[in-house]
């Protein structure tokens, strides 16, 4: 799964499995929805969107 991040202008990915884990860890059940599961950016700590495609630097 695809994420971005505004503040650094920069896109990473997340397993689905590492989504899960944290859903299961936090909520107590899994599921595809991402409204309330947060994904923090690997390099500023910001809270990042999920995209339907890659943004503009995939890498």
């Amino acid at each position: 799964m695809m994420f971005y991040c505004k503040r650094c202008n920069k896109t990473f990915d997340r397993e689905w499995e590492t989504i899960w884990d944290m859903q299961e860890l936090t909520h107590g059940y899994v599921g595809y929805h991402l409204y309330d599961t947060y994904i923090c950016c690997p390099d500023c700590g910001e809270l990042a969107e999920a995209l339907e495609e890659p943004g503009p630097n995939p890498f």
